[in-house]
């Protein structure tokens, strides 16, 4: 064989032998970076080495189908041959996992948990006879079923896994029951407001004898998150009874809105959430609180937000517009410039007008950012 023809058939076959050989053992390892920040530094050289093999087999198999000298057919066959192998060892992964996910899915354990989203008490407890029948692990299997049971909100298999000797509150874990509380709020979007309720007056109900609060953890239960998922249907009256139970029991759902604390309050006033609002004000949040991470207002985000009934709830709570050199909320009020929200900005600045807001030209003057025509025209009757 000439060495035309060795070059062209010995060296894509060293490349793919090269290529399975690092392939292979990179599904392995982990491909994030150790501390989770970004991905792992030894991971990307090894990419980088497949690619360029890649290339330069593509480059060898194009070589060997245009070639003009014989055994073309050949060459092309083998090259083929070739490509399937590559195919072969990037899917591995992906059909060991689709198996391996098939057989899971078979698994008692797999149906059992499963079930609890959508089957009868009677369905769940059959499957979980069979899976704790079969595994060595009763404890994970245990924990498996009550994270389910707590994220789909099903007291009664709450019940019965307190049956199987299951704790929902032990003696010197209170945190660990307010995670399972927290757990059942931060999953509660998919649920209806009464049976989130219902969940966590049962686990309320399984700590008291132990005497646990929620004041160890009072701050977690003010999460900007959990006006999204448990608090979203603020104006539903289990919602409401909800976070009255919550705050009976030591939590805080309104923020503190200074040091590191979160602060809901500037949050929902810029999306525009009137009820969430007007609960944070009923229950003591200062109208002029500040976000620590941003210096924002809340009454500044409503008007950012466009929302001309959070900015008037606001100003009937006290809030104080702002008038210094790099933030002036009338300002920002009078920018018309998106035209999907010309008309709410409109309404936003007749509530400011009709509250009888006023500016100075002094105070205009300090102001550091830009101001156009359109905008001189709007401030001029707040002067």
């Amino acid at each position: 064989m000439s060495q035309h023809i060795r070059l062209r058939f010995i060296l894509p076959a060293t490349l793919i032998f090269l290529f399975a050989c690092i392939y292979l053992p990179l599904q392995g390892r982990i491909i994030p970076a150790v501390d989770g920040n970004g991905p792992d530094p030894h991971a990307l050289e090894m990419l980088l080495l497949m690619v360029v093999m890649g290339i330069a087999l593509a480059l060898s198999t194009l070589h060997a189908v245009f070639a003009r000298s014989g055994g073309r057919r050949g060459a092309i066959v083998y090259h083929t041959a070739l490509w399937l192998i590559v195919g072969i060892v990037i899917a591995a992964p992906k059909i060991r996992t689709a198996f391996s996910t098939y057989e899971a899915q078979q698994a008692p354990a797999w149906n059992a948990s499963n079930a609890v989203a959508n089957g009868t008490l009677k369905d769940i407890e059959r499957y979980y006879a069979q899976a704790r029948a079969e595994t060595d692990d009763v404890e994970a299997l245990n924990e498996r079923m009550a994270s389910a049971a707590l994220a789909y909100s099903r007291v009664d298999v709450l019940m019965f896994l307190k049956r199987q000797g299951v704790l929902f509150a032990e003696q010197g874990a209170e945190s660990a029951w307010i995670h399972r509380i927290l757990e059942v709020l931060n999953e509660s979007r998919r649920q209806q407001p009464q049976a989130t309720l219902e969940t966590v007056q049962w686990l309320l109900g399984e700590g008291a004898p132990l005497g646990f609060s929620l004041k160890a953890q009072a701050a977690d239960f003010s999460s900007i998150d959990l006006y999204f998922t448990a608090y979203e249907a603020i104006d539903n009256p289990a919602t409401r009874r909800l976070m009255d139970l919550l705050v009976a029991n030591g939590a805080d759902t309104v923020g503190g809105c200074q040091d590191s604390k979160p602060c809901p309050l500037v949050y929902v006033a810029g999306k525009g959430m009137t009820d969430a609002v007007r609960y944070l004000l009923a229950h003591g949040a200062d109208p002029n609180s500040v976000d620590p991470y941003d210096d924002t207002t809340a009454l500044s985000s409503a008007i950012r937000g466009h929302s001309a009934e959070t900015v008037k709830l606001l100003l009937d709570a006290g809030a104080r517009l702002r008038s210094d050199a790099h933030d002036n909320d009338l300002v920002q009020a009078c920018d018309f410039s998106n035209d999907a929200y010309l008309e709410q900005s409109k309404a936003v600045v007749r509530v400011l007008h009709d509250a009888s807001i006023r500016t100075t030209p002094e105070a205009l003057a300090r102001y550091q950012g830009s101001i156009n025509d359109e905008q001189r025209t709007c401030l001029a009757a707040f002067l």
